[in-house]
């Protein structure tokens, strides 16, 4: 049996458009439910005829892409799961199957969709908000890949106890593999398809990177194609790893669901069983599954700690670029202290001069133009000193150290305290 929905009539699943970050108008909508309601037919019918293809099902994932890119009004959010919910069961009912089975696959795909919408909404509001980097949204993407699933797959067994059809661990394991694999192809690529990104890639480095790796990918492709598929296709982890060093999420997605698209259906084949290392189709898809799950939790998990870590630069580069502008800041308001304390300590030299020439003066008076004038030289040096300080800041200036007396500054000290006290030496 292909892991796939194997029950009579085929199985159903339910697709949205991940086309447009902003489904707001009502021609949007529409559009979604044609969408869905054409993606759900094609899947069941790949599910009627045994398709390896099915194996991936990555319909539930585009869905929730859609929802997520919707924007934030209530009304649009509620047109979007009516336009959904109604085509998945026209769908089923098209396709043959009655109204109970219809009602019953719809909901399991429902469910699916609303607990991996709730949590991924949840952690991209507080994104949003500022509370949180972007990084973190991939570890709680990898959680709701694996529990949504199992939440429709448990839906749809307790409603397929109450049929005449028999449960077993084949139908659990058709339902939540495909779609585990579909959301974490899915749901990256969709979330990580942002302007950034392209611009990223329409850089000279970043095309050179993606032909490179689209090169590499295509030769192990061909060699799976030409050779046993179950030997090749465990370098796909490896090269998802590498994907994720370059293009983080992106990189992954594109990666996964190029094998899974291109090496599924070799491994499902009929004539290709001698030549597998398990002979039976049903048991090899499965361990393919397996593998491209693990190899993208795995590879997503590098890509969060990559964007994680991207972050933290990115932080450390706006407070030291932050740290650099309030030093020019402080540079330049050095520079203009120190002119402007130059332009007035002129003026007082030269009134004291002038003021020393007009006459004689007592003793009294000398003292205190002396001290005037030495008190102004004064600022004129720290006036210096606050521009040696704003070239040191360019590393424009040199210091040559000069031998001091203590005595000369003691005695320049007492000159400028005994011109203010009185003169009968008290």
């Amino acid at each position: 049996m292909i892991l796939a929905m194997t029950v009579q009539n085929g199985g159903s699943r339910m697709i949205g458009t991940s086309s447009s970050p902003l489904l707001s108008s009502n021609g949007a909508k529409v559009a979604l439910f044609f969408i869905t309601g054409i993606a759900a037919i094609a899947a069941m019918e790949a599910t009627r005829v045994n398709s390896p293809l099915a194996a991936f099902w990555p319909v539930n994932g585009i869905a929730l892409v859609a929802l997520l890119r919707l924007d934030s009004r209530l009304q649009g959010r509620l047109e979007a799961w009516a336009a959904i919910a109604s085509a998945i069961f026209l769908a089923n009912m098209m396709c043959g199957n009655g109204l109970a089975r219809s009602g019953l696959f719809t909901l399991a795909n429902l469910s699916e969709i609303a607990l991996a919408y709730v949590i991924l909404r949840t952690r991209l509001g507080r994104i949003s908000s500022g509370k949180g980097p972007f990084a973190t949204i991939i570890p709680c993407m990898m959680g709701a890949a694996v529990l949504a699933p199992a939440l429709s797959t448990f839906v749809l067994a307790g409603g397929l106890a109450l049929t005449p059809i028999s449960l077993d661990i084949d139908l659990v394991r058709a339902w939540w593999l495909p779609d585990v694999l579909g959301l974490l192809i899915v749901v990256p690529l969709g979330l990580s398809v942002t302007r950034h990104a392209l611009a990223d890639l329409r850089t000279e480095d970043g095309m050179r990177a993606a032909l490179i790796g689209a090169g590499v990918l295509a030769a192990l492709l061909i060699a799976i194609a030409v050779w046993d598929p179950f030997l090749p296709v465990f370098l796909i982890a490896p090269l998802a790893m590498v994907a994720a060093v370059r293009f983080r999420a992106l990189g992954v997605a594109v990666t996964i669901a190029a094998a899974a698209w291109f090496v599924l259906p070799l491994v499902g084949a009929n004539d290709r069983g001698g030549s597998a290392l398990i002979a039976d189709a049903t048991d090899r898809i499965t361990l393919l599954q397996a593998h491209l799950v693990l190899s993208a939790v795995l590879a997503l998990g590098v890509s969060a700690l990559l964007e994680e870590r991207a972050a933290i630069t990115r932080v450390l580069e706006e407070r030291e670029r932050a740290a650099a502008e309030a030093a020019q800041a402080r540079l330049r308001l050095l520079m203009n202290v120190a002119h402007e304390i130059r332009t007035p300590l002129n003026v007082i030299l030269g009134c004291a001069d002038l003021v020393r020439g007009a006459g004689p003066m007592s003793d009294q008076q000398g003292q205190l133009i002396d001290a005037t004038t030495a008190s102004a030289r004064q600022l004129q040096v720290l006036a210096s000193d606050l521009l040696e300080t704003a070239r040191l800041e360019h590393c424009a200036a040199t210091l040559n150290p000069l031998a001091v007396s203590p005595l000369a500054v003691i005695e320049a000290a007492i000159a400028d305290v005994r011109a203010a006290l009185s003169w009968d030496g008290t």
